[in-house]
């Protein structure tokens, strides 16, 4: 399925200064493409496919790994509404790196990073960071698993769903028969949109990853100083 965006993280990985590896949980249509795009780019030794498990397979599967990588492209059929899979990683206390489609980056918050939609070289840059500074992951990790409770227990999904419903029914009442209100039902939000912008430094100082979309996005601080 070319929306969930592979082979951008093939091609990030490629010229990365560091050398991590790549496992792919679950297989289907575009697998045998994306293993002779990695076969291509030298990536081949370094990418590994693991079948479906079961749910507490998937929990170990993402307990294992350093980070979750989630680069959904936007499309005519595909706007990511939620991306259950990020929350999914946040619980494990694994952080992740998503991209811009949809809700993503609202719900990525401060348990990852975001990146533009088709963009592995902004990518790249930020995977040589992560690496280096393994201490960034550790506290995205934190704070990811941190705004699960807060923000997506069953506990306060009720409590936002009720919250709205009450709101809605009460401005129902209040402009019941005012044709120009209908519709206009007030839905408690969780505030700004939130989600960590990657921003790389001065296209002079990138080196391979050269790129003019490089300067969009935040780039994190490491050696203590705070996060964006």
């Amino acid at each position: 399925m070319e929306e969930k965006g592979l082979d951008d993280l093939l091609d990030a990985m490629a010229p990365m200064r560091s050398k991590p590896s790549l496992a792919l949980l679950g297989q289907g249509q575009i697998g045998a493409a994306l293993l002779d795009r990695a076969r291509i780019l030298g990536l081949a030794s370094r990418v590994g496919v693991h079948r479906w498990g079961n749910p507490g397979d998937v929990a170990c599967f993402v307990n294992a790994i350093d980070l979750s990588v989630l680069l959904i492209r936007t499309s005519g059929c595909v706007r990511k509404q939620f991306g259950r899979a990020i929350i999914e990683s946040q619980t494990c206390g694994t952080t992740l790196v998503g991209s811009t489609c949809g809700a993503i980056p609202d719900v990525v918050g401060d348990g990852g990073w975001v990146v533009p939609e088709r963009s592995p070289g902004v990518l790249a840059d930020c995977l040589d960071v992560l690496c280096d500074h393994p201490e960034l992951l550790q506290d995205a990790g934190r704070a990811g698993l941190l705004q699960v409770e807060q923000r997506f227990t069953y506990e306060r999904i009720a409590s936002i769903l009720t919250r709205s419903w009450k709101c809605a029914r009460a401005e129902r009442r209040l402009n019941a028969g005012s044709l120009d209100r209908i519709g206009t039902t007030p839905v408690p939000t969780g505030g700004r949109v939130r989600g960590r912008n990657w921003r790389a430094p001065a296209v002079e100082q990138v080196g391979q990853h050269d790129r003019q979309d490089n300067n969009a996005f935040d780039w994190p601080q490491a050696d203590g100083a705070s996060l964006p």
